[in-house]
């Protein structure tokens, strides 16, 4: 899984140069982004796809490029649920691009499985193809996720709308 962690670091780095967001100064918020360390994601999805395992497809959404090992949809010994944020926000914890597409197992569900499914059964599994509306990269995670970093993305998202991220859909 390893080459598939690195992958899904190469596709952040090369989206994050896709389009950037304005900058304005109304939050104390200020991301720092150091590509070379996990990156702070924030993203909107057509429904609420939270219980959901991600998996990443190919440009043209024809096959499955990216998946998880049962095993390593856990952070810090618990399940890598996305975050809740302000306005239908979340903070993901599992690996989000726009290439992003949500199967029919929940978290807890494929956590249990002995050995993740073949590809031809991740992709049949598959409940949305094109779900991510908009994601932003919001700089580098130097800790782990605690209330200040949640409440400090919620004050962003409130204040300013995510303008200090840098917008990652492709447009």
């Amino acid at each position: 899984m390893k080459k598939y962690n690195f992958l899904f670091l190469i596709s952040i780095i090369v989206f994050s140069f896709s389009c950037h967001c304005t900058k304005q100064n109304k939050s104390s918020f200020q991301p720092n982004f150091n590509h070379s360390v996990a990156q702070i994601v924030v993203y909107k999805t057509t429904k609420n796809y939270s219980m959901y395992v991600p998996v990443q497809l190919n440009n043209e959404g024809t096959k499955i490029i990216s998946y998880p090992a049962p095993s390593d949809v856990f952070m810090e010994g618990k399940l890598a649920l996305p975050t809740k944020l302000k306005n239908n926000y979340w903070l993901d914890n599992r690996g989000i691009t726009m290439h992003t597409a949500f199967i029919n197992y929940t978290y807890d569900e494929y956590s249990k499985l002995a050995d993740a499914p073949s590809l031809d059964i991740l992709f049949s599994k598959i409940i949305d193809k094109h779900p991510v509306l908009e994601i932003y990269n919001c700089g580098a995670k130097t800790t782990s996720i605690d209330k200040s970093l949640i409440d400090a993305l919620n004050d962003e998202i409130k204040n300013n709308g995510l303008k200090k991220c840098k917008c990652l859909t492709e447009k």
